[in-house]
């Protein structure tokens, strides 16, 4: 997987076009709401999100075309075993970063303004996905850990990450692609980010799309499995309660995070320096 692929191939029109498929595609669809009085339900949603992501690929998959790349330039050669531990490891490590990082962000704004602690932890904690049928948990399935991870790693690594990293160089490229994964999920849960930032060193580090989609899947199935365990149970959260513990233990866990991270970017930038 050569990351300087795109160095001469300009990507910024793809994005465009695939903003703007989003946009309209939205807008169509609250006007269908609107027009034929559709409820927008999960069931639509999920439906939505999976023909949208659907179009994004085959978009990602045209571009690619009329640039004559090869489908094998986004996988390189198969990846040595050691990714299979690698994986799961760093979405735990992940996990933990982004928990210590929401129960700072917590405490800080409980410090600072209480009363709008409840609207920040509704937005970083998805509520529960309602779904009315087998027919659509199927389509949420099928959405959300198969052609999410894929499409979504086609696009932000093997294209947005390497055109960043080409103009930018490879931290630059790690954090401005992550960034932009991050903001175009329109969410205040920091696990987003702190994901792409193991997802870009993954498929930087294999030269190998291989294991940042499988990260990017074994975090879409947990998070499926535990939307349809809450599903189930109760659509309610708890009230949390902000107290120093909490500041403590989300420092640990940032601080844990933090020495990950430095360790896998120091080790990229060894390997760049190796392969130049």
């Amino acid at each position: 997987m050569d990351f300087k692929l795109f160095k001469d191939i300009k990507t910024r029109y793809l994005f465009i076009a695939m903003t703007a498929v989003t946009i309209v595609s939205g807008i169509l669809l609250a006007f269908i709401n609107v027009l034929f009085n559709i409820s927008l339900t999960d069931d639509v949603n999920e439906l939505y999100a999976l023909v949208v992501t659907v179009i994004w690929f085959l978009m990602a998959l045209i571009f690619i075309k009329v640039n004559k790349i090869k489908i094998s330039d986004f996988f390189g050669k198969f990846p040595k075993k050691s990714f299979i531990v690698e994986v799961p490891f760093t979405w735990i490590i992940t996990y933990l970063g982004a928990m210590g990082a929401i129960l700072i962000m917590f405490y800080v704004i409980a410090t600072l303004d209480p009363h709008i602690l409840k609207g920040v932890q509704s937005n970083v904690e998805s509520r529960p996905t309602i779904l009315s049928s087998g027919f659509f948990v199927v389509i949420s399935f099928l959405g959300t850990v198969i052609a999410a991870p894929v499409a979504e790693e086609f696009i932000f690594r093997g294209i947005l990450f390497r055109r960043l990293y080409s103009k930018y160089g490879l931290i630059a490229g790690i954090f401005l692609s992550s960034l932009i994964f991050f903001v175009l999920h329109l969410t205040l849960n920091p696990i987003i980010f702190f994901l792409a930032l193991g997802l870009a060193m993954l498929s930087y580090k294999y030269k190998s799309l291989i294991p940042s989609i499988f990260l990017h899947a074994l975090n879409n199935l947990i998070t499926f499995l535990q939307n349809s365990a809450r599903t189930a149970a109760s659509d309610s959260s708890a009230s949390m309660t902000v107290d120093n513990s909490m500041l403590i233990i989300g420092i640990i866990f940032f601080i844990l995070y933090l020495i990950f991270l430095v360790v896998s970017l120091k080790k990229c930038s060894k390997l760049k320096s190796a392969l130049e």
